[in-house]
């Protein structure tokens, strides 16, 4: 194995060591009343699309894009038959307290129904070089926004992503991506 390649592998292990501490401590708000509060939200709707805003106790969370990649033809590379998806989200955070996001723990993925890991070796790709991964505190009144990346097989049709940012409630706010092929 060449040296590059064992450096990728423990940036990959690294970022995803990281990504574990941070879920353990978040999804919520540092306000003890975050499982207390009611859930408001700003419409009946229960699915999102690309590009649309959705409301859960004072967090707007847009799924703003969805980028496909065939990898770059060195450390991410799609499996065969698979390609890349990089889901790109803002999170504006218009609560009076912090809220803790971590991409292991807040956000869930089904492609064509069938489970998603996030991929890690996709956090790589050049077109996720302007996008933060979705792992960190935003404090009360700011934004944050970035990307999280999914392996899925290339005529896939549905991309649902569930995010939960209160681990102390079962509501879940879904967006669904439809394949453009």
């Amino acid at each position: 194995m060449t040296t590059v390649k064992k450096i990728a592998q423990k940036c990959a292990v690294a970022l995803l060591v990281a990504s574990m501490i941070i879920g353990i401590s978040g999804c919520t708000s540092d306000s003890d009343s975050g499982s207390a509060k009611t859930t408001e939200k700003s419409t009946e709707k229960t699915e999102y699309g690309v590009g649309e805003t959705a409301e859960q106790n004072d967090i707007q969370v847009t799924l703003t894009d969805v980028i496909k990649s065939k990898g770059d033809d060195m450390f991410a590379v799609p499996d065969d038959g698979n390609v890349y998806e990089i889901c790109v989200f803002e999170i504006k955070n218009n609560s009076e307290s912090d809220l803790s996001v971590s991409s292991v723990m807040c956000f869930e993925a089904y492609c064509d129904d069938v489970s998603l890991s996030q991929d890690i070796m996709g956090s790589s790709l050049p077109e996720t070089e302007k996008y933060e991964q979705l792992d960190g505190d935003v404090a009360s009144g700011k934004t944050m926004k970035g990307a999280i990346v999914y392996q899925v097989p290339k005529d896939w049709e549905n991309l649902e992503v569930r995010v939960n940012l209160d681990v102390f409630s079962s509501d879940e706010i879904t967006f669904v991506a439809k394949n453009n092929k």
